[in-house]
């Protein structure tokens, strides 16, 4: 395996993407809307009110860290409560606390910013697009380059 990213399937991608830059600082790498797509050649259709959807968007954290997305397919519907969640470990407790109250202030706290048996600083909040964010802050996790040059260990 190269490598495994996440891929939001939302309503409304282009607000999720003002969103996420707004609290993390993401980057637009690419974007494919559904009008940019040939409609001959995908094996769907779909109407020209929906040419301004995106079938395909990259964005990159300032950690260089990649994100996919797109909008729903038209007329498709959304799976909700699929248990997968997304997780930030956090190097700096001011930055986990930022994130924290911009997330929470349109989305649902599931688990407030608290300290824990686990780590020094942990939440669980539910964006306002239904994404489940994990953020923690702690001295506790191994550097992410180590485990990435050595995942078994």
């Amino acid at each position: 395996m190269k490598i495994l990213l996440p891929y939001l399937t939302v309503k409304n991608a282009n607000s999720l993407i003002d969103y996420y830059n707004k609290i993390f600082g993401v980057q637009l790498e690419y974007k494919t809307t559904y009008g940019e797509m040939p409609r001959d050649d995908v094996g769907f259709q779909w109407s020209e009110d929906d040419d301004d959807l995106i079938a395909f968007a990259s964005l990159k954290f300032p950690n260089g860290q990649l994100m996919y997305l797109s909008d729903s397919f038209p007329g498709s519907s959304e799976i909700e409560n699929s248990n997968v969640s997304l997780y930030i470990a956090f190097d700096d407790k001011d930055e986990i606390k930022r994130v924290f109250e911009e997330l929470a202030s349109e989305g649902e706290v599931l688990m407030e910013l608290e300290n824990t048996f686990w780590s020094e600083l942990f939440a669980s909040v539910k964006d306002k697009f239904g994404i489940e964010w994990n953020l923690e802050y702690t001295t506790k996790i191994p550097e992410i380059s180590k485990v990435v040059e050595n995942p078994r260990h």
